[in-house]
């Protein structure tokens, strides 16, 4: 019985005339014993409610960190055809052999594979004797299909 509709049954007892004290005490012991347990179940929706926040936050943060970082969420022509060149080389080239296929010095090679290393779309698989092999990661490929850059 819902707390309000105790309190209700009691006061009309009372109004009908006196009430034993025992019955009165053992009414209003009920009322709080009940009223106890609820405030100890919102106590721990609150808490669990508290914890989903911070949890969602959290993971608000990591998804944010995951998107690109670029300006206007746009890639520069030069970015996004170097981010073209090794989707075309089946994921993966020698940045060296990038930057002489675009034309572009090795500088602005480098500064260009930056951008996209940061956002997640290519990796430096190794350094060898031909120069630095990068690697197209799957967020990379998903970028330039979802962008229809290719």
């Amino acid at each position: 019985m819902l707390v309000s509709a105790r309190i209700e049954s009691l006061l009309n007892k009372i109004d009908k005339g006196p009430i034993k004290e025992g019955e009165l005490r053992g009414e209003l012991v009920t009322i709080h014993d009940y009223t106890q347990s609820q405030e100890t179940e919102l106590e721990k929706a609150n808490a669990d409610l508290k914890q989903a926040e911070k949890r969602i936050t959290e993971l608000e943060v990591k998804l944010y960190k995951q998107q690109p970082q670029t300006t206007g969420n746009e890639l520069e022509d030069n970015t996004k055809r170097l981010l073209k060149f090794f989707f075309d080389n089946a994921g993966g080239a020698y940045l060296e052999d990038a930057a002489a296929s675009l034309s572009l010095v090795k500088s602005m090679a480098d500064y260009h594979f930056d951008i996209l290393n940061e956002a997640g779309f290519v990796e430096l698989a190794g350094i060898t004797p031909f120069g630095a092999a990068i690697v197209l990661t799957a967020k990379g490929r998903a970028y330039v299909v979802k962008n229809k850059i290719a």
